[in-house]
C-alpha cells in the first residue's frame, strides 16, 4: 500500500523513523518499494543530493532527482538542501557506508499512478503549500507531486491576492475539485467555513486564555484554541508556551485573523500609560513632516544622538502578512532579493543598528557598484520581505527625523541560509534608545574615517579586547580604528542612568587592557590612542572632572564629542583636556 503525503509530512513518524535508522531497515525497504524521507543536507557539484538516513548518507542522483511534475530544473537543485525529501532505496552497494543509492523520481511516478489512479472529484487530500503568486498557489499533495490552488477556489469571498490567506510551507486540507492528464485542481473554500465554527467562542471585548507560541515579525502568535490563533504585541517578560489572559481586540472574518492583546495585573495601569502616550503624540503621528522639524529644532547645536528624558523607541511595522523564509528563498531564486540587498543586510548585521545614510557611506566606501535610489528601492524591498525592521524616537517634542534600521529575522535566517553568521536575537526588537543612540554615533565615528581620513584600513565595532596575561581584563570597546599613522580605541558616552559609576569601572578595565596591550587578542602595530566621545563637550567637561581622583599610568585619555566626527569638523576632531 502507498501512503500519499506530502514531503515533509512523514519524515517525524515511528514507521519512517524505523526503516531509515539501520541498513536492514533500508534492505527491506528497498525489497518491498517503500517510500521514505530523509533531509537533504548537501547538493554536490553534479546536482546529486545527500540525503541523511540516521547514520548513514544516501545519494540521490542528479537524473533521479524528478520525474518533471514539481516543475524543478535540475539546476534548482540546491534549493532543496535543508528540507525533507522521499524517496525509494534504489540499490544498497556493500562495503560502502555512502553506496545506498536512491530514487525520488521513481517514488513520485508511484505516487503519480496512485493519485491519478485513486482519487477521484470530491475526495479530500492534504498537502503543503510549495509556490506562490497572486494568482495561484502550487500544492505538493504527495511526494512533490502538485495540484494547483487558484486564487477564486480558495473561499467565497474575493480575494485581491492569494497571499492575503496562504504562505509557502503551509500545510492545508483540500478537495478535489477536477483533474486531467496533466493537473489537479484543488479547492478550499469549504474549510474556511469551519473558521466560523472554530471562533463561535470568542467574542470581540472579551479576556480568554491563551498559548504563547511562536514570535513573528510583527509580534507574537497566542493559541486561543486548537484551531485559532490571535496575533499580539511582544509583551516583555513573556516567552515561549506562557499561559496568558489576552483581551480579544478585533476578529478580521475577511483575512480570518484575530488581534488580541496581552493582560497583566498592571494591564489597568499600562493601558492608560498607553492612552495618554497615543493623546501627547497624535499631532506627531499625523504631521510627520512637521514633527521632524520641531525635533530638528530642539536639537539645535546638538547631536541627533543625545539621550532625552522620556523618548521612546517606535517600531513602524510594514503590512500585517507574515512572510516565511520559503518566499524569501523563492525570492532569490529568481533573483528578487540580490547582492545589493544581501550587501544591506551585511552591515546591519554587523553594526546592530544604523541610520540609512551611514548604509549609503559604507557601501560608497566598499565601492559597491549602485546608486542612492537603488539602495533606496532595496531598503523597502528589505523591510516589506521582513529582512530589516525599522523604527524611529519620539517623545512629547515629536519624533527624530532619522530612521534607524535593525535586522529582522527573514534577515538573519537570510544570512545563515548562505553560510554568515547572524548576531540576531528576539530581544532586538526591546532594546533601549540608549544603547542604540550609542551605536550610531559609533557608526558616526567609523563613517567620518571612511570619508575623510587618507590612510583608514580597517575597523572593528563593538569589538571585546582582552589581555591574555590578565583575564580579568576584558573590555568592549564601541570601535577599533586602524590608520597607517595611529590605531585608535574608541569608548562611546551618553547620558544614561548611572553612566558615570559604568565609566569609572570601565576605564578601571581599560587601564589593565593597555598596561598589557602587547599581550591583547588583537594586533596593534603600536600603542592605540584611547579617545572618549561624549554628546557635548560639557559632557567631557564633566568625564575629566570625574576622572581627576583617579590615577591612571597607562591610559592616556583623549576627547571628541558627536558633531566634530562630521566631515567639515574631522580634521580637528581629536582634543585633550588638561
Amino acid at each position: 500500500m502507498v501512503i500519499i503525503k506530502s514531503e515533509g509530512q512523514m519524515i517525524n513518524s515511528y514507521r519512517n523513523k524505523k526503516f531509515v535508522s539501520s541498513m536492514d531497515g533500508l534492505r527491506e525497504a528497498e525489497k518491498k518499494e517503500i517510500i521514505l524521507e530523509g533531509i537533504c543536507i548537501k547538493c554536490d557539484r553534479e546536482n546529486n543530493l545527500k540525503i541523511k538516513l540516521g547514520n548513514i548518507i544516501g545519494t540521490i542522483p542528479y537524473d533521479e532527482l524528478s520525474n518533471g511534475a514539481d516543475h524543478m530544473r535540475i539546476s534548482e537543485a540546491w534549493t532543496m538542501v535543508n528540507k525533507p525529501v522521499q524517496f525509494l532505496v534504489e540499490r544498497i552497494e556493500s562495503g560502502d557506508s555512502y553506496g545506498v543509492v536512491l530514487s525520488r523520481k521513481r517514488a513520485m511516478n508511484i505516487v503519480r499512478e496512485e493519485i491519478w489512479g485513486k482519487l477521484k472529484l470530491g475526495d479530500y487530500v492534504s498537502g503543503t503549500i510549495k509556490v506562490i503568486d497572486s494568482e495561484k498557489a502550487m500544492v505538493d499533495i504527495g511526494c512533490g507531486n502538485l495540484a494547483v490552488l487558484s486564487k477564486d477556489d480558495v473561499c467565497d469571498v474575493k480575494l485581491d491576492n492569494i497571499l492575503e490567506r496562504f504562505h509557502v510551507g503551509e500545510e492545508i486540507e483540500a478537495r478535489i475539485k477536477d483533474k486531467d492528464k496533466n493537473n489537479i485542481f484543488i479547492s478550499t473554500k469549504e474549510f474556511w467555513e469551519i473558521w466560523d465554527k472554530n471562533i463561535k467562542d470568542i467574542e470581540e471585548g472579551t479576556f480568554v486564555s491563551g498559548v504563547i507560541k511562536n514570535k513573528i515579525s510583527n509580534g507574537v502568535l497566542i493559541e486561543l484554541n486548537e484551531h485559532v490563533r490571535g496575533i499580539a504585541n511582544y509583551y516583555k517578560g513573556t516567552s515561549y508556551g506562557d499561559v496568558v489572559t489576552v483581551y480579544i481586540k478585533k476578529i478580521d472574518p475577511v483575512k480570518k485573523r484575530i488581534k488580541v492583546e496581552i493582560v497583566t495585573d498592571d494591564y489597568e495601569f499600562y493601558k492608560k500609560e498607553k492612552e495618554d502616550f497615543k493623546e501627547k503624540t497624535k499631532d506627531n503621528i499625523i504631521g510627520k513632516k512637521d514633527n521632524s522639524r520641531r525635533w530638528e529644532g530642539s536639537f539645535k547645536g546638538k547631536s541627533p544622538f543625545v539621550i532625552v528624558q522620556g523618548e521612546q523607541r517606535e517600531i513602524e511595522h510594514f503590512g500585517n502578512d507574515y512572510v516565511s523564509i520559503y518566499q524569501i528563498i523563492f525570492d532569490v531564486k529568481h533573483n528578487y532579493i540580490n547582492e545589493i540587498h544581501y550587501k544591506i543586510l551585511e552591515i546591519v548585521n554587523k553594526h546592530r543598528y544604523v541610520t540609512s545614510k551611514q548604509i549609503t557611506d559604507i557601501m560608497n566606501y566598499y565601492k559597491f557598484d549602485t546608486t542612492q535610489e537603488r539602495i533606496k528601492r532595496a531598503m523597502k524591498i528589505c523591510l516589506k520581505k521582513q529582512l530589516l525592521e525599522r523604527c524611529f524616537f519620539a517623545n512629547n517634542g515629536g519624533c527624530s527625523s532619522y530612521k534607524v534600521y535593525s535586522l529582522g529575522k527573514n534577515g538573519a535566517d537570510l544570512l545563515r541560509y548562505r553560510g554568515n553568521k547572524s548576531y540576531w536575537n528576539p530581544l532586538e526588537s526591546v532594546e533601549k534608545p540608549d544603547k542604540i543612540k550609542k551605536v550610531l554615533a559609533t557608526n558616526q565615528i567609523i563613517t567620518a574615517y571612511m570619508k575623510c581620513s587618507h590612510d583608514f584600513k580597517n575597523y572593528y565595532i563593538n569589538q571585546i579586547i582582552t589581555a591574555k596575561e590578565d583575564d580579568i581584563a576584558t573590555v568592549r570597546a564601541s570601535a577599533i580604528i586602524y590608520t597607517e599613522q595611529n590605531d585608535y580605541v574608541y569608548e562611546v558616552i551618553r547620558r544614561k542612568e548611572n553612566w558615570e559609576k559604568c565609566l569609572c569601572d570601565k576605564l578601571t578595565r581599560y587601564e589593565k587592557v593597555f598596561e598589557n596591550i602587547e599581550f591583547t587578542n588583537l594586533e596593534f602595530d603600536k600603542k592605540p590612542k584611547f579617545v572618549i566621545c561624549g554628546e557635548d563637550k560639557e559632557q567631557n567637561i564633566e568625564i575629566s572632572d570625574l576622572l581627576k581622583g583617579m590615577d591612571f599610568k597607562n591610559l592616556r585619555i583623549l576627547y571628541t564629542v558627536d558633531k566634530l566626527n562630521l566631515v567639515e569638523n574631522f580634521e580637528n576632531s581629536i582634543y585633550e583636556i588638561k
